[in-house]
């Protein structure tokens, strides 16, 4: 509405203020990153909202989008892209937690701000933008597609975790927190963040019987869910179909806000495809938009691993064209985002 806008800056790091629900405030972290495109007075720039895998924070000094290849693709195609840390530091101290967003509350609320504050200030489309996750970053785009009054056009998400109960709490990943290694990282920030009974050693972790009463509606698997699966079989720390049941049998519904893409592997030895793959015929089954890529190998972060289809520049750096980022900006594109 007439308000000067800041001018191009291509990194901008920020933070946002987060409140919990009696009150404590915390601060957490953001980042904006421009295309060579933005203008303060041009054409507002479309923004893609990135939601942070696990064990990875966004400082200043370190920063996980870079990390992921395909954003740098996306700022090629003229997007903007924020991504908020999740787990102020503060308040992960305080309650003994690792890095994981496991979807969690301040999570939710610090994308909320964090989008508030770029349209505010940046010339960015405020028509609806586009949202991406890998691993955690998953669960925690889907909480902020369904949590918040964001307007998300399409969702793209690789080797999302679905479901707090079939692939967060049995997540095989260790982490040191107070001087404690817990090999279940995952579980015990759920544990933490949602009021589960205290743990002080990994074997009370180990120990620890799930609860979904405590998660309630930032559990995307229950979340606007009717006929809920949960008649998978559990092999080691994964969870998939029975013997002789296809995804064709599934009558879960779930109710998505936007279109949504999974893209994940047949061997994913961290979270399993099985779930996924319900996932997207709930999406389905409820009469939504959901489609899913499956690679038959390349594990968890199968597409890092894929092989160049060419490059692309993108400020005046040379970067590898993986095929997943040309199928990632395809599916934006369907749904008014740019052109590849």
């Amino acid at each position: 509405c007439g308000a000067t806008k800041k001018p191009y800056q291509r990194l901008t790091y920020f933070t946002v203020d987060v409140q919990t629900e009696d009150g404590k405030s915390y601060t957490d972290n953001a980042v904006l990153y421009l295309p060579k495109t933005y203008s303060p007075n041009g054409e507002p720039v479309k923004l893609v909202i990135y939601c942070k895998q696990g064990a990875s924070q966004i400082t200043a000094t370190s920063n996980p989008i870079e990390a992921v290849g395909f954003y740098n693709y996306l700022l090629s195609l003229g997007y903007a892209v924020l991504g908020v840390d999740g787990v102020p530091d503060a308040w992960r101290d305080e309650l003994g937690l690792g890095e994981r967003a496991v979807g969690n509350p301040m999570a939710v609320q610090g994308t909320e701000k964090a989008y508030d504050y770029v349209i505010d200030n940046y010339n960015i489309a405020a028509d609806g933008c586009f949202i991406s996750g890998y691993s955690q970053g998953g669960h925690y785009a889907q909480n902020v597609i369904d949590l918040t009054d964001i307007p998300i056009l399409a969702a793209a998400e690789q080797s999302p975790v679905c479901s707090m109960r079939y692939h967060q709490w049995d997540l095989n990943a260790s982490q040191a927190v107070g001087g404690v290694t817990f090999t279940k990282a995952a579980r015990l920030n759920v544990a933490r963040i949602y009021g589960f009974p205290a743990v002080a050693t990994n074997a009370e972790l180990l120990n620890l019987a799930y609860d979904a009463s405590l998660v309630a509606e930032y559990d995307p698997w229950v979340r606007n869910s009717q006929n809920i699966f949960t008649g998978f079989v559990q092999k080691s720390n994964l969870w998939y179909l029975p013997e002789g049941t296809s995804v064709d049998d599934i009558t879960m519904t779930h109710t998505a806000k936007c279109p949504v893409k999974i893209w994940c592997a047949e061997d994913d030895t961290a979270i399993s495809a099985d779930v996924m793959k319900v996932f997207v015929k709930a999406i389905r089954n409820a009469g939504g938009i959901a489609e899913i890529s499956v690679a038959e190998s390349g594990g968890h972060g199968f597409f890092q691993k894929q092989t160049a289809i060419g490059t692309f520049t993108e400020n005046g750096k040379t970067y590898k064209t993986l095929p997943i980022a040309v199928e990632i900006g395809e599916w934006f594109a369907r749904f008014g985002g740019y052109e590849c």
